[in-house]
C-alpha cells in the first residue's frame, strides 16, 4: 500500500468496534473531499464502504454518494447495476454516461438538474469544477487519438494539436458555437497548469506540442491527483 495511505490510516483504530471505524473512515473520506485530495478521498470512502455491512443499506448508500463523485473525478464509472441496487441512478446515471461519451453540455445539464440534491452532500461546485477540466482534457485526448488513426506516417517528433482544429469539436461538445480559438488555448494552458495535460503551446503558430511517451501528453488522472 502506498506509503501515504500507510500514514492516513495508521491511526489507532483497532480498539475500536468496526462501526465506529467505518464511521471515522467516512467522516475522513468527506474531510478529504472538501480539501480537495481526491485520491485519499477516494481512499477513506471506499474502506467505509466496503466495510460497512449490507444490513445497513442507508449508510452504505449514504458512503457511495460522494464516492462515486470522487471515483468519477478520477475517471472511473460506477455500473448501473450498482447505482441501480443503491437508488442512485436518477441523479448519477445520465451524468456518467455522458462523461463516458464526451457529452460535456449534457454533464453540465445534469449537475445543473440535480444541483439541489449535490449542494447540501458537498459535492456539487466539487463536481462542477473538476469534470469540467476533465471534460475538456477528455476532448483533446480524443482529438490526438483521432488525429494518430488518420495519421499512419512513423515519425520521432512529439504528437501536436492545431488550435484551429479543436474549435469546432470543442464546440459541439459544449453545444456553444460562440467557443473561438482563445477559449481553447485558454484550457489547454488551465490543464497544463493543473497537470492535467503535459503539453506546451506554441502561441505564435496556434500548435500544441505534446509530451512524447505511451501517453501522448496525457497521464492517467490517477496519477495527477496523487494526495
Amino acid at each position: 500500500m502506498n506509503r501515504r495511505f500507510a500514514e492516513e490510516s495508521d491511526s489507532g483504530e483497532n480498539p475500536y468496534t468496526m462501526a465506529e471505524r467505518v464511521t471515522y473512515h467516512y467522516y475522513l473520506g468527506k474531510i478529504r473531499l472538501f480539501q480537495h485530495r481526491v485520491q485519499l478521498a477516494a481512499y477513506h470512502l471506499r474502506w467505509a464502504f466496503d466495510h460497512c455491512t449490507t444490513a445497513h443499506f442507508h449508510n452504505k448508500r449514504t458512503i457511495l454518494i460522494p464516492l462515486v463523485a470522487v471515483y468519477a473525478i478520477l475517471g472511473r464509472y460506477a455500473s448501473s447495476t450498482l447505482l441501480n441496487r443503491f437508488d442512485l441512478q436518477f441523479v448519477y446515471g445520465n451524468m456518467l454516461q455522458y462523461l463516458k461519451t464526451g457529452n460535456a453540455y449534457g454533464v453540465m445539464q445534469e449537475l445543473e438538474k440535480h444541483r439541489d440534491w449535490l449542494r447540501p452532500r458537498g459535492i456539487y461546485m466539487l463536481l462542477c469544477e473538476k469534470l469540467v477540466l476533465s471534460l475538456w482534457r477528455n476532448l483533446f485526448q480524443r482529438c490526438i487519438r483521432y488525429q494518430a488513426q488518420n495519421d499512419m506516417s512513423i515519425s520521432n517528433r512529439p504528437p501536436t494539436l492545431h488550435i484551429t482544429n479543436l474549435v469546432r469539436p470543442a464546440q459541439l461538445a459544449w453545444n456553444d458555437t460562440t467557443l473561438a480559438e482563445d477559449d481553447v488555448e485558454c484550457m489547454v494552458a488551465n490543464l497544463v497548469e493543473q497537470g492535467l495535460m503535459k503539453a506546451y503551446i506554441l502561441h505564435s503558430k496556434g500548435v500544441v506540442v505534446l509530451q512524447r511517451g505511451p501517453h501522448k501528453g496525457f497521464p492517467p488522472i490517477a496519477s495527477v491527483y496523487l494526495s
